[in-house]
């Protein structure tokens, strides 16, 4: 399977996943220049997905609570994944 055809995959299951798992609101847009796809509830997106033509960058967007919840159990996770939330 080349390159594309594997991107293209991915593309479809990601999208398959979400739309299967979850009861948001699809908005198609921009992140400055690049294609992006967001999931949102009501006016707060969830998840957003910019769409580069070689891979995925995922935004996920949380709340109030959920942002002190990850912050009082940050020592629980790997270096490399709090240091990316800082």
């Amino acid at each position: 399977m080349g390159k594309e055809n594997e991107f293209q995959k991915v593309r479809e299951e990601t999208l398959r996943f979400m739309r299967g798992k979850y009861a948001l609101d699809e908005v198609l847009g921009k992140y400055y220049d690049i294609d992006c796809v967001r999931f949102r509830r009501g006016k707060k997106t969830i998840v957003s997905i910019n769409l580069h033509e070689d891979h995925y960058d995922f935004q996920l967007v949380f709340g109030k609570a959920e942002r002190e919840k990850f912050e009082a159990m940050k020592d629980e996770f790997p270096p490399a994944m709090w240091s990316a939330w800082y």
